[in-house]
């Protein structure tokens, strides 16, 4: 394309062209099916990769990524829905809402192309910006915090951008949609807003802050809860590492002592009749008696080789 301003990839896929085959009819269809379910095929890895979420070296980022992959995907694929709805069920709305929805699905299909860049932070900081200006676009050309999106959609943003983004990005869009509803309640106190809706708008806002602040609480509360039990398996782990190296190191070190040992030393325990019981050895012991340690056991221990007299 010679207006997009981006790095471009020319694609080519090399397919035998059927107007050359030659043959009978039979070979001609036989080859022409081959080429044909080579395209398909070509067609459906083509959409399956452009479908699928990136992976990435990191964890983290991979998850981030398939969460705002799915939500892009939701944006594409479910939010046209909205579109015939519109016109069904309220034609006065529907050009406006017809707008939200074709800016949204526009903008997600530009951030499938951005995320699989490694940008993944700033394509979640870019859809929600979106949707939180077609919120907000819907809204002013409506009734204001009357307006169904406006309660509903600013609600799922601040749950979007909570999962997505870190929990300062989270209040601060929560603050944006605080202020916008701030700002439909000024213009219709000052300049006047004709709706059908008989809830005051100033009630309405401030239902909007208690829910947006609910939802911030809770959705805050379950990030930490989530960040702490993370915390307390990773130091764990850490700490059972930490005690595993320690024992390495001092089986290692009670080795090389052992082996570089020119005495030798052993362990016994007495048993329920009164014998005393070898029950390892370790160091020099088979240059010093010249047993091995199962010759020594089977010989009797040290009982075994005292004189008899």
């Amino acid at each position: 394309c010679p207006v997009f301003p981006g790095i471009t990839r020319r694609l080519h896929w090399d397919f035998e062209d059927p107007s050359s085959f030659n043959g009978t009819i039979d070979e001609r269809k036989a080859r022409t099916r081959i080429v044909r379910e080579k395209i398909e095929t070509a067609i459906m890895r083509w959409v399956k990769s452009f479908l699928s979420a990136p992976v990435f070296d990191e964890t983290s980022k991979t998850d981030t990524a398939r969460l705002l992959h799915k939500l892009i995907l939701f944006c594409i694929f479910f939010i046209p829905i909205i579109i015939p709805s519109a016109w069904i069920f309220s034609i006065e709305s529907a050009p406006r809402y017809t707008i939200g929805a074709s800016m949204l699905i526009l903008l997600s299909l530009f951030l499938i192309w951005y995320e699989k860049k490694g940008e993944v932070k700033r394509a979640s900081r870019i859809l929600i910006v979106g949707i939180w200006l077609v919120i907000f676009f819907v809204s002013l050309t409506g009734s204001g915090v009357h307006e169904p999106v406006f309660l509903g959609g600013n609600l799922c943003l601040i749950l979007i951008s909570g999962i997505l983004l870190d929990p300062k990005q989270n209040l601060y869009f929560t603050i944006a949609s605080i202020l916008s509803g701030l700002f439909f309640v000024l213009v219709e106190a000052f300049f006047g807003w004709d709706y059908p809706e008989p809830f005051p708008s100033f009630s309405i806002w401030l239902l909007a802050i208690l829910l947006f602040g609910v939802a911030v609480y809770f959705h805050h509360n379950t990030l930490q809860m989530r960040l702490e039990v993370l915390d307390a398996l990773h130091k764990e782990l850490k700490e059972r590492s930490e005690i595993e190296q320690a024992l390495r190191r001092g089986e290692e070190r009670y080795r090389l002592i052992s082996t570089a040992s020119s005495d030798y030393m052993f362990s016994s325990r007495i048993t329920d009749e009164g014998y005393p019981l070898v029950t390892w050895v370790a160091g020099a012991f088979e240059q010093i008696t010249g047993y091995t340690y199962n010759e020594y056991v089977a010989h009797g221990g040290w009982t075994g080789a005292l004189h008899p007299d």
